[in-house]
């Protein structure tokens, strides 16, 4: 009998559970809003309200979600700072700045979101979708190494 890998059950467990952050919205429209509002009380000195809102009904925001339901970990990037900054209207008056705290606005907002994704039915196969990617970037990081170690040989 042959072991059962990791690698074989998460697929099925995804399949199993394949609740997201789209359908929790669609479940609780308030999800999205209480990520907001969470966001935006850790920064009570900057107006991100209206911006992240605009931001939530784009195809940007729709981009993000994706990332984050496939367990991607470093999900802000300069193309969805970009997109947050074009298309939710954000202002800052310096551009450098700007884009450093967009990226960090989004970094909370992404760790509010993920909070209600794994509380929600959903959370089991983001969680193994995390898994199989970390296991995923593990092997190759090994395989990299060892093909290193071999080279040198």
């Amino acid at each position: 009998m042959d072991a059962i890998l990791p690698a074989d059950v998460l697929p099925l467990l995804i399949q199993l559970v394949p609740d997201g952050i789209r359908a929790l919205r669609a479940r609780d429209p308030d999800v999205v809003e209480s990520a907001i509002v969470a966001t935006s009380g850790v920064y009570p000195s900057i107006e991100i309200d209206a911006a992240l809102r605009k931001w939530a009904e784009t195809a940007g925001f729709d981009a993000l979600i994706d990332r984050l339901e496939q367990g991607q970990r470093n999900v802000i990037d300069a193309d969805v700072v970009r997109s947050f900054v074009e298309e939710g209207d954000f202002y800052l008056p310096d551009a450098e700045d700007r884009d450093d705290t967009a990226a960090s606005v989004l970094s909370t907002l992404a760790h509010h979101l993920v909070d209600a994704l794994l509380q929600s039915s959903g959370g089991l196969a983001v969680l193994a979708n995390r898994i199989e990617k970390l296991s995923a970037e593990s092997q190759e990081a090994t395989t990299t190494h060892i093909d290193a170690g071999f080279a040198a040989i």
